[in-house]
């Protein structure tokens, strides 16, 4: 009897221990997906701030959604000039130039090509571009005698990202004022 009980507590205390142990891996594993995540959100967040800070928007883009002449929100797509005036685009790609298993990705387009900055295993859920002023603020209206707008250029970017593994999701919003104001 005396032996059917401890054979009874041993058994017991070998299936906790066991489970605590598998229940800290499963903690171990999201986490390190979460990790992975937002560093890929940081990673992406600051190449597209560097590259807004440094140069403008470029408001004659033709892809981008407009009613009239103002741009519509959210823009899918965000055209840049660089400080060469070379154009610098950031847009949500589906399998075309994503690393396996992660499409869609998020394509950095320049002159000399095409790549993706979101690295193998995360997926993009949204990507989405604020783009304030609606209107040009750097094109002169003859009719009215006055820009077009008045405030500086601004972009507020949203993401959600994803591990295409787990599914762990992290969503960023940052905004970023570009520098150039030339009037």
């Amino acid at each position: 009897m005396e032996m059917l009980v401890a054979l009874a507590i041993f058994s017991t205390v070998v299936t906790i221990t066991t489970d605590i142990f598998f229940s800290y891996q499963r903690t171990q594993r999201k986490t390190e997906e979460l990790q992975k995540v937002v560093s890929t959100a940081r990673f992406v967040s600051e190449a597209i701030v560097r590259e807004v800070k440094e140069g403008t928007i470029d408001y004659g883009y033709t892809n981008y959604v407009r009613s009239g002449d103002a741009l519509s929100n959210p823009q899918t797509v965000l055209a840049l000039k660089d400080a060469e005036g070379r154009q610098v685009i950031f847009s949500q790609s589906g399998q075309n130039g994503c690393p396996e298993g992660s499409d869609p990705c998020i394509i950095l387009t320049r002159d000399s090509g095409s790549e993706s900055i979101t690295p193998r295993g995360v997926r993009v859920n949204s990507l989405q571009f604020y783009i304030s002023p609606a209107q040009d603020p750097y094109s002169f209206d003859i009719g009215r005698g006055a820009f077009m707008s008045n405030a500086q250029p601004r972009v507020t970017v949203f993401m959600s990202l994803m591990d295409s593994e787990r599914r762990t999701q992290y969503d960023l919003q940052t905004t970023v004022v570009s520098r150039a104001y030339k009037r």
